[in-house]
Protein backbone atom coordinates (compact mmCIF):
# COMPACT_ATOMS: atom_id res chain seq x y z
CA UNK A 1 0.00 0.00 0.00
CA UNK A 2 1.39 3.20 -1.26
CA UNK A 3 1.92 5.98 1.80
CA UNK A 4 3.98 8.33 -0.29
CA UNK A 5 6.55 7.89 -3.05
CA UNK A 6 9.12 6.97 -0.55
CA UNK A 7 7.38 4.86 2.04
CA UNK A 8 5.22 1.56 1.44
CA UNK A 9 2.83 -0.30 3.82
CA UNK A 10 4.26 -3.87 3.97
CA UNK A 11 3.95 -7.37 6.14
CA UNK A 12 6.46 -10.09 6.11
CA UNK A 13 5.44 -13.69 4.47
CA UNK A 14 7.31 -16.02 5.85
CA UNK A 15 8.11 -19.31 4.10
CA UNK A 16 8.93 -21.68 6.83
CA UNK A 17 6.57 -20.39 9.30
CA UNK A 18 3.61 -19.37 7.02
CA UNK A 19 3.44 -16.34 9.00
CA UNK A 20 2.41 -12.74 8.19
CA UNK A 21 3.84 -10.14 10.58
CA UNK A 22 1.38 -6.81 11.79
CA UNK A 23 1.88 -3.82 9.25
CA UNK A 24 5.42 -2.05 9.37
CA UNK A 25 6.71 0.71 7.05
CA UNK A 26 9.07 -0.23 4.21
CA UNK A 27 11.28 2.96 3.45
CA UNK A 28 12.21 2.25 -0.32
CA UNK A 29 15.09 4.33 -0.52
CA UNK A 30 17.06 3.31 3.14
CA UNK A 31 15.68 -0.14 2.80
CA UNK A 32 14.52 -0.65 5.90
CA UNK A 33 11.07 -1.33 7.82
CA UNK A 34 9.75 1.34 10.67
CA UNK A 35 7.02 0.39 12.71
CA UNK A 36 3.99 1.92 11.79
CA UNK A 37 1.38 3.15 15.10
CA UNK A 38 3.93 1.63 17.59
CA UNK A 39 5.99 3.48 20.08
CA UNK A 40 8.06 0.57 20.64
CA UNK A 41 11.73 0.31 19.81
CA UNK A 42 13.99 -2.45 19.95
CA UNK A 43 17.90 -2.18 18.87
CA UNK A 44 19.64 -4.45 16.97
CA UNK A 45 23.06 -4.42 15.43
CA UNK A 46 23.21 -0.41 15.67
CA UNK A 47 19.38 -0.24 14.26
CA UNK A 48 16.84 1.24 15.48
CA UNK A 49 13.99 -1.55 14.36
CA UNK A 50 9.97 -1.90 15.27
CA UNK A 51 9.30 -4.24 18.26
CA UNK A 52 6.06 -5.08 19.55
CA UNK A 53 5.01 -4.89 23.27
CA UNK A 54 4.06 -7.96 25.17
CA UNK A 55 4.68 -10.14 22.13
CA UNK A 56 1.22 -11.77 22.23
CA UNK A 57 -2.62 -9.31 21.36
CA UNK A 58 -5.36 -13.02 22.17
CA UNK A 59 -7.77 -12.66 19.54
CA UNK A 60 -9.47 -16.09 17.98
CA UNK A 61 -6.42 -17.28 19.67
CA UNK A 62 -4.09 -16.07 17.74
CA UNK A 63 -1.20 -14.32 19.10
CA UNK A 64 0.41 -11.25 17.39
CA UNK A 65 4.26 -11.63 16.54
CA UNK A 66 7.31 -9.64 17.03
CA UNK A 67 8.52 -8.17 13.82
CA UNK A 68 12.12 -7.10 14.32
CA UNK A 69 12.62 -5.43 10.46
CA UNK A 70 14.84 -6.99 7.78
CA UNK A 71 14.84 -10.61 8.36
CA UNK A 72 17.76 -13.03 8.24
CA UNK A 73 15.86 -16.41 8.26
CA UNK A 74 19.08 -18.52 8.02
CA UNK A 75 19.24 -19.29 11.08
CA UNK A 76 19.70 -22.97 11.83
CA UNK A 77 16.79 -25.18 12.81
CA UNK A 78 16.83 -26.88 16.03
CA UNK A 79 15.11 -30.07 17.92
CA UNK A 80 14.92 -31.35 21.06
CA UNK A 81 13.96 -34.78 21.95
CA UNK A 82 13.36 -36.66 24.54
CA UNK A 83 13.64 -40.95 25.38
CA UNK A 84 11.24 -42.79 26.40
CA UNK A 85 13.31 -44.63 28.42
CA UNK A 86 11.03 -45.48 31.58
CA UNK A 87 7.31 -46.92 31.75
CA UNK A 88 5.03 -43.71 32.08
CA UNK A 89 1.27 -44.02 34.03
CA UNK A 90 0.03 -40.61 33.45
CA UNK A 91 -0.10 -38.85 37.28
CA UNK A 92 2.38 -41.17 38.84
CA UNK A 93 5.78 -41.65 36.27
CA UNK A 94 7.72 -42.43 33.37
CA UNK A 95 9.19 -40.20 30.47
CA UNK A 96 6.80 -38.62 28.03
CA UNK A 97 5.85 -35.90 26.12
CA UNK A 98 2.59 -33.31 26.05
CA UNK A 99 2.03 -31.33 23.17
CA UNK A 100 -0.16 -28.11 23.52
CA UNK A 101 -3.21 -27.44 20.81
CA UNK A 102 -6.00 -24.70 20.78
CA UNK A 103 -9.18 -26.77 19.24
CA UNK A 104 -10.00 -24.68 16.36
CA UNK A 105 -11.29 -27.33 13.94
CA UNK A 106 -14.65 -28.26 15.46
CA UNK A 107 -14.35 -31.81 13.73
CA UNK A 108 -13.20 -35.44 15.71
CA UNK A 109 -9.58 -36.42 15.75
CA UNK A 110 -8.94 -39.57 13.90
CA UNK A 111 -5.29 -39.57 13.10
CA UNK A 112 -1.79 -38.25 15.17
CA UNK A 113 1.52 -38.67 13.77
CA UNK A 114 4.93 -38.34 15.60
CA UNK A 115 8.62 -38.36 14.57
CA UNK A 116 10.97 -40.82 15.74
CA UNK A 117 14.26 -39.76 15.01
CA UNK A 118 15.96 -42.78 16.24
CA UNK A 119 15.62 -45.78 18.74
CA UNK A 120 18.29 -46.96 21.28
CA UNK A 121 18.81 -50.81 21.62
CA UNK A 122 16.61 -53.22 19.91
CA UNK A 123 14.21 -51.26 17.87
CA UNK A 124 11.68 -53.89 17.30
CA UNK A 125 11.14 -54.73 21.03
CA UNK A 126 9.68 -50.92 21.01
CA UNK A 127 6.14 -51.96 20.04
CA UNK A 128 3.53 -50.60 22.18
CA UNK A 129 4.20 -46.46 22.29
CA UNK A 130 1.13 -44.70 23.52
CA UNK A 131 -0.91 -41.75 22.48
CA UNK A 132 -3.62 -39.78 24.69
CA UNK A 133 -5.59 -37.18 23.93
CA UNK A 134 -5.97 -35.08 27.50
CA UNK A 135 -8.36 -32.06 28.66
CA UNK A 136 -6.21 -29.08 30.09
CA UNK A 137 -5.90 -28.69 33.71
CA UNK A 138 -6.41 -24.84 34.03
CA UNK A 139 -5.29 -24.80 37.52
CA UNK A 140 -1.71 -26.39 37.13
CA UNK A 141 -1.58 -25.58 33.38
CA UNK A 142 -0.55 -29.60 32.69
CA UNK A 143 -2.51 -32.22 31.05
CA UNK A 144 -6.07 -33.11 33.54
CA UNK A 145 -4.49 -36.32 35.09
CA UNK A 146 -7.79 -37.27 37.01
CA UNK A 147 -11.33 -38.09 35.21
CA UNK A 148 -12.83 -36.98 32.78
CA UNK A 149 -9.33 -35.71 31.76
CA UNK A 150 -8.58 -38.81 29.38
CA UNK A 151 -11.08 -37.82 25.82
CA UNK A 152 -8.98 -40.82 23.99
CA UNK A 153 -6.36 -43.17 23.52
CA UNK A 154 -4.39 -45.47 21.11
CA UNK A 155 -1.18 -47.42 21.06
CA UNK A 156 1.12 -47.53 18.08
CA UNK A 157 3.66 -50.06 16.87
CA UNK A 158 6.79 -48.15 14.64
CA UNK A 159 7.32 -51.46 13.51
CA UNK A 160 11.51 -50.91 14.20
CA UNK A 161 11.38 -47.87 11.92
CA UNK A 162 13.05 -44.36 12.42
CA UNK A 163 10.48 -41.40 11.14
CA UNK A 164 6.73 -40.88 11.42
CA UNK A 165 4.74 -43.13 13.42
CA UNK A 166 1.27 -42.77 12.81
CA UNK A 167 -2.01 -43.86 14.41
CA UNK A 168 -5.26 -44.02 12.75
CA UNK A 169 -8.75 -45.10 13.71
CA UNK A 170 -9.34 -42.37 16.36
CA UNK A 171 -12.13 -40.57 17.07
CA UNK A 172 -11.91 -37.87 19.58
CA UNK A 173 -13.57 -34.92 20.29
CA UNK A 174 -11.97 -31.99 22.33
CA UNK A 175 -14.36 -29.29 22.62
CA UNK A 176 -14.03 -26.76 20.15
CA UNK A 177 -12.45 -23.56 21.08
CA UNK A 178 -10.85 -25.28 24.42
CA UNK A 179 -7.34 -25.91 25.18
CA UNK A 180 -6.11 -29.81 24.88
CA UNK A 181 -3.02 -31.61 24.84
CA UNK A 182 -1.41 -34.51 22.91
CA UNK A 183 0.81 -37.03 25.37
CA UNK A 184 3.56 -39.80 23.99
CA UNK A 185 4.93 -41.74 26.19
CA UNK A 186 5.53 -45.62 26.64
CA UNK A 187 3.76 -47.69 29.22
CA UNK A 188 6.61 -50.24 29.36
CA UNK A 189 9.92 -48.27 28.32
CA UNK A 190 12.90 -49.04 29.81
CA UNK A 191 16.41 -48.12 29.97
CA UNK A 192 17.38 -50.72 27.36
CA UNK A 193 15.59 -50.61 24.08
CA UNK A 194 13.31 -47.30 23.78
CA UNK A 195 11.95 -44.55 21.05
CA UNK A 196 13.99 -41.20 20.59
CA UNK A 197 10.93 -39.02 20.31
CA UNK A 198 11.02 -35.23 18.80
CA UNK A 199 9.54 -33.09 21.15
CA UNK A 200 10.04 -29.20 20.17
CA UNK A 201 11.25 -27.76 16.80
CA UNK A 202 12.42 -24.37 16.81
CA UNK A 203 11.61 -23.43 12.83
CA UNK A 204 13.57 -20.39 11.73
CA UNK A 205 11.35 -17.35 11.68
CA UNK A 206 11.46 -13.58 11.78
CA UNK A 207 9.48 -13.92 14.63
CA UNK A 208 11.21 -14.82 17.65
CA UNK A 209 9.31 -17.71 19.00
CA UNK A 210 8.46 -16.76 22.78
CA UNK A 211 6.16 -19.68 24.56
CA UNK A 212 3.47 -17.58 23.77
CA UNK A 213 3.72 -17.39 20.25
CA UNK A 214 4.63 -20.92 19.61
CA UNK A 215 1.34 -22.05 21.57
CA UNK A 216 -0.97 -19.80 19.92
CA UNK A 217 0.25 -19.17 16.08
CA UNK A 218 1.26 -22.74 16.00
CA UNK A 219 -1.03 -24.39 18.19
CA UNK A 220 1.64 -26.10 20.32
CA UNK A 221 4.23 -25.58 22.74
CA UNK A 222 5.17 -28.96 24.43
CA UNK A 223 6.04 -29.80 27.93
CA UNK A 224 8.46 -32.93 28.84
CA UNK A 225 8.01 -35.38 32.19
CA UNK A 226 9.94 -37.57 34.01
CA UNK A 227 7.38 -38.02 36.21
CA UNK A 228 4.11 -38.85 34.65
CA UNK A 229 3.29 -35.44 35.16
CA UNK A 230 2.63 -35.46 38.28
CA UNK A 231 6.41 -33.82 38.56
CA UNK A 232 9.55 -33.32 36.99
CA UNK A 233 7.87 -31.14 34.46
CA UNK A 234 9.77 -28.96 31.77
CA UNK A 235 7.97 -26.34 29.71
CA UNK A 236 8.68 -24.99 26.27
CA UNK A 237 10.15 -21.53 26.06
CA UNK A 238 10.82 -21.64 22.48
CA UNK A 239 9.88 -23.74 19.63
CA UNK A 240 6.64 -25.78 18.76
CA UNK A 241 5.45 -29.26 19.70
CA UNK A 242 5.93 -31.92 16.80
CA UNK A 243 2.90 -33.54 16.05
CA UNK A 244 0.28 -33.59 13.18
CA UNK A 245 -3.68 -33.90 13.87
CA UNK A 246 -5.67 -35.08 11.00
CA UNK A 247 -9.97 -34.31 11.50
CA UNK A 248 -12.83 -36.36 10.06
CA UNK A 249 -13.47 -33.53 8.01
CA UNK A 250 -10.39 -33.66 6.33
CA UNK A 251 -7.98 -30.59 7.98
CA UNK A 252 -4.58 -31.27 8.66
CA UNK A 253 -2.82 -29.19 11.95
CA UNK A 254 0.26 -29.02 13.26
CA UNK A 255 3.76 -29.27 11.56
CA UNK A 256 5.84 -31.58 9.96
CA UNK A 257 9.44 -29.85 9.50
CA UNK A 258 11.97 -31.58 11.31
CA UNK A 259 15.22 -31.28 10.01
CA UNK A 260 16.58 -29.06 7.35
CA UNK A 261 19.82 -29.61 5.24
CA UNK A 262 22.06 -27.44 3.27
CA UNK A 263 21.64 -26.96 -0.71
CA UNK A 264 24.49 -28.25 -2.72
CA UNK A 265 26.93 -26.03 -2.47
CA UNK A 266 26.90 -24.13 -6.32
CA UNK A 267 25.36 -21.59 -7.99
CA UNK A 268 22.24 -22.76 -10.00
CA UNK A 269 18.90 -21.07 -9.51
CA UNK A 270 16.73 -21.77 -6.64
CA UNK A 271 14.17 -20.87 -3.86
CA UNK A 272 10.68 -21.29 -3.80
CA UNK A 273 7.96 -22.82 -6.10
CA UNK A 274 4.14 -21.35 -4.72
CA UNK A 275 1.42 -23.48 -7.00
CA UNK A 276 -1.77 -21.61 -5.72
CA UNK A 277 -0.53 -17.61 -4.37
CA UNK A 278 -3.83 -16.86 -2.19
CA UNK A 279 -4.36 -13.63 -2.78
CA UNK A 280 -2.63 -10.60 -4.82
CA UNK A 281 -0.20 -8.59 -3.68
CA UNK A 282 2.64 -6.68 -4.63
CA UNK A 283 6.07 -8.19 -3.58
CA UNK A 284 8.89 -5.74 -2.50
CA UNK A 285 11.84 -8.05 -1.81
CA UNK A 286 13.27 -11.61 -1.17
CA UNK A 287 15.49 -12.72 1.67
CA UNK A 288 17.20 -15.94 2.88
CA UNK A 289 20.15 -16.78 5.06
CA UNK A 290 23.38 -15.14 4.93
CA UNK A 291 25.45 -15.86 2.13
CA UNK A 292 29.31 -15.58 1.25
CA UNK A 293 28.50 -15.27 -2.75
CA UNK A 294 29.99 -12.04 -4.67
CA UNK A 295 26.53 -11.38 -6.81
CA UNK A 296 23.01 -11.79 -5.95
CA UNK A 297 20.28 -11.90 -8.35
CA UNK A 298 16.55 -12.50 -7.42
CA UNK A 299 13.82 -13.89 -10.03
CA UNK A 300 9.92 -14.09 -10.33
CA UNK A 301 9.00 -16.39 -12.63
CA UNK A 302 5.97 -17.93 -14.20
CA UNK A 303 5.59 -21.43 -13.36
CA UNK A 304 6.02 -22.90 -16.84
CA UNK A 305 8.77 -20.59 -17.83
CA UNK A 306 12.14 -22.48 -17.65
CA UNK A 307 15.81 -21.19 -16.00
CA UNK A 308 16.96 -20.04 -19.10
CA UNK A 309 13.61 -18.42 -20.19
CA UNK A 310 12.53 -14.79 -19.25
CA UNK A 311 11.73 -14.40 -15.97
CA UNK A 312 8.47 -12.03 -14.95
CA UNK A 313 10.66 -9.52 -12.56
CA UNK A 314 14.65 -9.45 -11.95
CA UNK A 315 16.45 -7.44 -9.20
CA UNK A 316 19.74 -6.93 -8.75
CA UNK A 317 19.59 -4.66 -5.77
CA UNK A 318 21.00 -6.60 -2.86
CA UNK A 319 20.37 -6.80 0.91
CA UNK A 320 22.66 -6.81 3.47
CA UNK A 321 22.94 -8.58 6.92
CA UNK A 322 22.51 -5.97 9.73
CA UNK A 323 25.52 -6.93 10.70
CA UNK A 324 26.97 -6.31 6.95
CA UNK A 325 28.38 -9.49 7.11
CA UNK A 326 26.81 -11.31 3.90
CA UNK A 327 23.95 -10.89 1.58
CA UNK A 328 20.74 -12.00 2.60
CA UNK A 329 18.10 -11.18 -0.65
CA UNK A 330 17.34 -8.77 -3.13
CA UNK A 331 14.66 -5.93 -3.18
CA UNK A 332 12.54 -4.49 -6.12
CA UNK A 333 12.33 -1.23 -7.40
CA UNK A 334 8.81 0.76 -8.39
CA UNK A 335 6.64 -0.29 -10.44
CA UNK A 336 6.92 -3.20 -7.60
CA UNK A 337 5.90 -7.02 -9.16
CA UNK A 338 2.38 -7.83 -8.66
CA UNK A 339 1.91 -11.12 -7.77
CA UNK A 340 -1.65 -12.88 -8.82
CA UNK A 341 -4.30 -14.84 -6.55
CA UNK A 342 -4.65 -18.31 -8.23
CA UNK A 343 -1.60 -18.58 -10.46
CA UNK A 344 1.91 -20.30 -10.04
CA UNK A 345 5.48 -18.32 -9.38
CA UNK A 346 8.37 -19.39 -8.48
CA UNK A 347 10.56 -16.80 -6.91
CA UNK A 348 14.13 -17.87 -6.96
CA UNK A 349 17.72 -16.57 -6.03
CA UNK A 350 20.90 -16.68 -8.89
CA UNK A 351 24.15 -16.59 -7.14
CA UNK A 352 26.87 -15.52 -9.11
CA UNK A 353 29.14 -18.29 -7.07
CA UNK A 354 29.08 -21.01 -4.85
CA UNK A 355 26.31 -21.28 -1.57
CA UNK A 356 24.18 -23.59 0.24
CA UNK A 357 21.34 -20.97 0.69
CA UNK A 358 18.46 -21.29 1.45
CA UNK A 359 18.47 -23.77 3.48
CA UNK A 360 15.79 -26.75 2.97
CA UNK A 361 13.69 -27.22 5.32
CA UNK A 362 12.40 -31.35 5.58
CA UNK A 363 10.12 -33.52 7.24
CA UNK A 364 13.32 -35.85 8.40
CA UNK A 365 13.84 -39.26 7.17
CA UNK A 366 11.35 -42.27 6.06
CA UNK A 367 8.17 -42.24 3.76
CA UNK A 368 5.58 -39.24 4.14
CA UNK A 369 1.89 -39.20 3.26
CA UNK A 370 -0.38 -36.42 2.09
CA UNK A 371 -1.37 -35.49 5.79
CA UNK A 372 2.13 -34.81 6.65
CA UNK A 373 2.93 -32.59 3.86
CA UNK A 374 -0.44 -31.07 4.40
CA UNK A 375 1.14 -29.79 7.51
CA UNK A 376 3.79 -27.88 6.46
CA UNK A 377 3.46 -24.25 4.84
CA UNK A 378 1.21 -23.97 1.72
CA UNK A 379 -0.74 -27.04 2.24
CA UNK A 380 0.89 -29.52 0.27
CA UNK A 381 1.50 -26.49 -2.98
CA UNK A 382 5.08 -25.46 -2.06
CA UNK A 383 8.26 -26.78 -2.82
CA UNK A 384 11.66 -26.23 -3.01
CA UNK A 385 12.55 -25.25 -6.57
CA UNK A 386 15.81 -26.08 -8.33
CA UNK A 387 17.44 -25.31 -11.53
CA UNK A 388 18.66 -28.70 -13.35
CA UNK A 389 20.33 -29.71 -16.25
CA UNK A 390 18.11 -26.52 -17.95
CA UNK A 391 14.94 -27.43 -16.44
CA UNK A 392 13.15 -27.25 -13.05
CA UNK A 393 12.99 -30.11 -10.06
CA UNK A 394 10.42 -29.10 -7.58
CA UNK A 395 10.83 -31.51 -4.52
CA UNK A 396 8.04 -31.60 -2.85
CA UNK A 397 8.45 -32.88 0.17
CA UNK A 398 11.02 -29.94 1.15
CA UNK A 399 10.91 -26.06 1.47
CA UNK A 400 13.17 -23.58 1.50
CA UNK A 401 13.90 -21.03 4.26
CA UNK A 402 13.41 -17.76 2.94
CA UNK A 403 10.69 -15.09 3.37
CA UNK A 404 8.97 -12.27 1.54
CA UNK A 405 8.00 -9.00 2.16
CA UNK A 406 4.98 -7.96 0.62
CA UNK A 407 2.33 -5.13 0.12
CA UNK A 408 0.05 -4.35 3.48
CA UNK A 409 -3.08 -6.42 2.85
CA UNK A 410 -6.21 -6.18 4.77
CA UNK A 411 -6.99 -8.22 7.93
CA UNK A 412 -9.99 -10.22 6.07
CA UNK A 413 -7.53 -11.41 3.20
CA UNK A 414 -4.88 -12.59 5.81
CA UNK A 415 -8.15 -14.47 7.20
CA UNK A 416 -8.52 -17.12 4.45
CA UNK A 417 -10.11 -20.73 3.65
CA UNK A 418 -7.96 -23.35 3.04
CA UNK A 419 -8.57 -26.52 1.78
CA UNK A 420 -10.51 -29.34 4.16
CA UNK A 421 -10.96 -27.13 7.22
CA UNK A 422 -8.01 -25.69 7.95
CA UNK A 423 -6.31 -22.40 8.08
CA UNK A 424 -2.90 -22.06 6.94
CA UNK A 425 -2.89 -18.27 6.93
CA UNK A 426 -3.41 -16.94 10.66
CA UNK A 427 -5.84 -13.95 11.61
CA UNK A 428 -4.17 -10.88 11.90
CA UNK A 429 -5.72 -8.74 14.89
CA UNK A 430 -7.23 -5.97 13.65
CA UNK A 431 -5.17 -2.88 14.65
CA UNK A 432 -1.96 -4.77 14.06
Amino acid sequence: MLICPRYERARWWNVASNRLSPSVIFDTKKQKLTPHNKDVWYEYARKQLPSFSGSTQWKFYEPQPIMLGIIEPGQALATTNINLSSNYTAGSAGNAIAGFRWNGIDSPITDVYFYIPSFTGTAANVNDVLVEIRSYDLTSNLPLLTAPGLLGSGVVDPGGTAGWAHLSGLSISPTYLVRFYVIIGDPDGNGTDFAVVTSLVNIPTQFPLTDATARGAYGGGSITTTGGFASANTFSTTGVSSHVLVRANGGVEGQSIVAAANHTSNSVKRGLYVGDVPFSFKLFSMSHGSSSTGNLVGYVFDEDTLPAGSPLFTSSNELDTNAGTGLIGVSFARPFPDIHINNAYRFVFDPSGNTTNPVRLTMGTGSFDDNLRKARPGYGEWYYTDEDGGSWTDTEDELPNMGLLIEDISDEEAELTVPSGQRTFPRVPTGS
